[in-house]
């Protein structure tokens, strides 16, 4: 049988398998019902860039009324590449006035917002000439994207925007706008919340990055003021490229309530207190737990950053004087181990039935080393060799390598030992662990 003769709803699923942004889009020239078939699938997702091309092209999609009615996701680029045209005043305004008619898109559901993965922070000395993204550039994009889901949800048949994508969000509160009715009333009505967040990096001193005021002054900004309003979320992700939760800043997760909550990814959190899991331990209704390159702090050296960013010190036990070949600051030990944490996402989230542990791209290699050794068709959950961590106030977080290897100052090597967790610990792990996945699987069974 010919393509021409499937039947209408047959050759739709067939179309709608192909990839949208090319396939789909080369369908639509075969045939006026191709066309017709392939609109729905090649346009439920559009782009936006603060360039006049952009602004052409979404001009004259918006014309056709079955394109707009396909459309389910916009994807906003607030920076420009290098071929695109500089980013003046009256781009900028007309940015702004063509991000208003998302209110025409009848039954969009979802907003990515990319911005440019390099930043500087608000109080940084150079301005990132590079993005021409500046701190209070992308507070004006924030505030234009939630002026926009908030004008359209007051218009009639329209379907509410229930899905937030912000890729390359700069680790700088915002106060002002979280504190405002329009970032509240946008927040409230949110189930999807996806946030890749990323630093400002001082390639020429990058021991002055720990000195940033954004570092201490963000998680808690982030914990209280743009998640906690965030009540009907229904699936949560929150991925750092560096390791947050607690030093510089805290990430305690005090107050945080999801009654609704299905799914939930962590990248890159730091546990180093026996309750600081237990923000997402009280999230009962979970189905859906992804924890990536995530840690438990073993050891943890402070200086000034001790009085500075008044870090939670609750179950640190303070290590001996001069150890690790320096008597400078502080340190501390923290007993935790992943069996602790493994078990308590075991026995107090009942609803769990998907649990992913696994390295992220920093350590892949380890990743298949790992799943070589014990079964190359393993799932990606592994009990890895750098799930625990070290912090020293002079060089920030230590990525641990390969295999629980750790460098912590200037050790000797009965020190190295004493801080390699992967050993001492992998037993009781990998013991939770399996428990963990084998209930899991049960309760898919069911």
């Amino acid at each position: 049988m010919g393509a021409q003769k499937l039947p209408t709803e047959l050759l739709g699923g067939i179309i709608g398998l192909m990839e949208p942004t090319t396939t789909a889009l080369m369908a639509r020239s075969v045939c006026q019902r191709w066309n017709m078939l392939a609109v729905p699938h090649a346009f439920r997702k559009i782009i936006l860039r603060p360039t006049k091309k952009s602004y052409k092209a979404w001009g004259a999609l918006l014309e056709n009324a079955r394109i707009k009615d396909a459309v389910r996701e916009i994807i906003i680029y607030s920076h420009i590449n290098d071929e695109d045209e500089g980013l003046t005043n009256e781009i900028m305004e007309e940015f702004t006035i063509t991000l208003q008619k998302v209110h025409d898109l009848h039954h969009m559901e979802k907003i990515t917002v990319k911005f440019s993965p390099l930043c500087c922070g608000p109080e940084s000395l150079v301005y990132d000439m590079i993005s021409n993204e500046s701190y209070k550039k992308r507070v004006n994009v924030f505030e234009d994207v939630f002026n926009a889901i908030q004008t359209r949800s007051h218009q009639p048949g329209r379907t509410s925007i229930r899905s937030l994508v912000v890729e390359n969000m700069q680790n700088a509160p915002i106060p002002t706008f979280t504190s405002s009715s329009l970032f509240k009333s946008v927040a409230e009505d949110l189930e999807e919340l996806h946030l890749h967040i990323v630093q400002e990096h001082n390639e020429f001193r990058p021991e002055w990055e720990l000195q940033a005021t954004e570092l201490v002054t963000f998680e808690p900004w982030l914990q209280n003021s743009w998640l906690m309003p965030m009540a009907n979320l229904r699936s949560l992700s929150l991925c750092i490229d560096e390791f947050w939760g607690t030093a510089p800043g805290t990430f305690n997760g005090r107050g945080l309530a999801f009654p609704h909550l299905k799914s939930l990814k962590l990248k890159y959190f730091n546990i180093s207190h026996y309750n600081h899991f237990d923000w997402v331990l009280n999230q009962t209704t979970l189905e859906s737990l992804r924890l990536d390159s995530c840690t438990i702090a073993t050891a943890l050296r402070f200086g000034e950053g001790i009085d500075l960013w008044s870090p939670e010190m609750h179950d640190w036990e303070p290590g001996p004087e001069g150890k690790f070949g320096s008597d400078y600051g502080e340190v501390f030990f923290f007993p935790g181990t992943w069996e602790f944490i493994f078990e308590k996402i075991r026995t107090r989230l009942p609803n769990l039935v998907d649990f992913e542990f696994l390295p992220g791209p920093r350590y892949i290699q380890e990743l298949n080393s790992v799943r070589e050794f014990h079964n190359p068709t393993q799932q990606t959950t592994v009990l890895y060799g750098s799930r625990y961590s070290v912090f020293c106030e002079s060089s920030g977080w230590e990525d641990p390598t390969c295999f629980g290897h750790m460098d912590f100052c200037d050790m000797e090597p009965s020190d190295q030992a004493m801080l390699d967790r992967h050993k001492p610990t992998e037993e009781g792990d990998q013991r939770a662990l399996e428990e963990l996945l084998d209930a899991t699987q049960r309760r898919q069974n069911k």
